[in-house]
């Protein structure tokens, strides 16, 4: 037929083959990937089979285990055998996602946050908007400044707090020059509406690094009306009770000469900075008695706060913050920690099972 082949579109185009919905427009076929209608019908079909799946694991509560970086990675993936015939890959805006079975008891959404505040944030939250989450569970490697901790030891704090929500001063006669007498508590909440950014002599503070002053930063979610000011992020109560009977059970290991500790409670902090100051993390105990630092779990907190998803946040030690002799050991011992680290968090997750 005399111009029919012109008029006749690709035969995926025909069958709606999804791998083809942004082919280019065909002259003369009438219809296209490129039509309006097409592409809905075809992302309507393709949402239905999403949520399809979603219904069919339903039946396992969902646990995010997420991690910050390389070292973590490998020995979580190695010690879950995470690859593609156990578990199903999902990306999400470059973002991998690991689906799979643990034991028949939950469905595991394993991924990997990203070093800093920033990237924390966004990616729990995605995870968050994708997935039907409801437990989150956090594990990897801090700097310890605590001076009674050590290398190794693992650290779960009951709340946290961020480090570098702070003031950049120059010194005049309005600046306060001392350093408050009292250490902030869970308690520390102001609900004034005014954006104080400068701190006056007058105003509660938590004391300062020479020119940072540090403060609070300002949230909201349901229920609230107005942003307000709040110092810590708590962890679930539940899962830190969880968290005391792995600690329970766990033989402490020896580390060069010395026995472990595994600390569940207490504060930790976290900012967009790797910290290797002394004085700095001098600073922050005094300040916080925080056992430890980083630069990601506040964030997380936070967002688990905001979206009412219970969250515990499991660390161990792979430097001091600053406070060692010489150079970081970080790098030498990122991996021996990350094991650490990862065995009691697959311990946690079977004594979860129990529950």
């Amino acid at each position: 037929m005399p111009g029919g082949v012109k008029r006749t579109p690709k035969y995926g185009l025909i069958f709606g083959n999804q791998k083809n919905i942004f082919n280019k427009y065909v002259p003369g076929s009438g219809v296209g990937a490129l039509n309006q209608s097409v592409r809905k019908h075809l992302i309507r079909k393709a949402i239905t089979r999403q949520v399809k799946y979603k219904e069919i694991v339903k039946s396992y509560p969902m646990i995010g285990i997420c991690y910050a970086y390389y070292p973590e990675l490998i020995t979580l993936y190695n010690k879950l055998n995470v690859n593609s015939d156990t578990f199903t890959l999902i990306k999400i805006k470059g973002l991998e996602f690991w689906r799979g079975i643990y034991k028949n008891k939950f469905e595991l959404l394993i991924f990997r946050t990203g070093t800093s505040i920033v990237n924390a944030t966004y990616q729990l939250q995605l995870a968050l908007d994708h997935f039907p989450i409801t437990k989150i569970i956090f594990a990897g490697v801090a700097g310890g400044i605590n001076p009674d901790l050590s290398v190794g030891d693992i650290v779960i704090s009951s709340q946290w707090a961020y480090h570098d929500e702070c003031d950049y001063l120059n010194p005049t006669t309005s600046t306060p020059t001392s350093t408050p007498t009292s250490t902030p508590t869970s308690t520390s909440t102001s609900t004034s509406t005014t954006d104080d950014y400068i701190i006056s002599p007058t105003q509660d503070y938590y004391g300062n690094f020479g020119m940072i002053f540090f403060d609070e930063v300002k949230v909201i979610r349901d229920g609230m009306t107005n942003f307000e000011k709040k110092q810590f992020f708590p962890i679930d109560k539940d899962l830190l009770a969880v968290a005391k009977k792995v600690a329970n059970k766990t033989v402490p290991l020896s580390i060069n000469n010395r026995k472990q500790v595994i600390t569940v409670g207490g504060t930790g902090l976290s900012g967009s900075v790797f910290l290797d100051n002394k004085d700095y993390r001098t600073t922050l105990y005094s300040i916080w008695k925080a056992n430890c630092v980083d630069m990601e779990s506040t964030a997380l907190a936070h967002v688990a706060w905001a979206n009412n998803v219970p969250i515990i946040i499991i660390r161990s030690l792979s430097d001091l913050a600053g406070g060692q002799s010489g150079e970081n050991p970080i790098d030498k011992n990122e991996f021996n920690v990350s094991e650490i680290v990862i065995n009691f968090l697959l311990n946690f997750i079977d004594e979860l099972s129990l529950q």
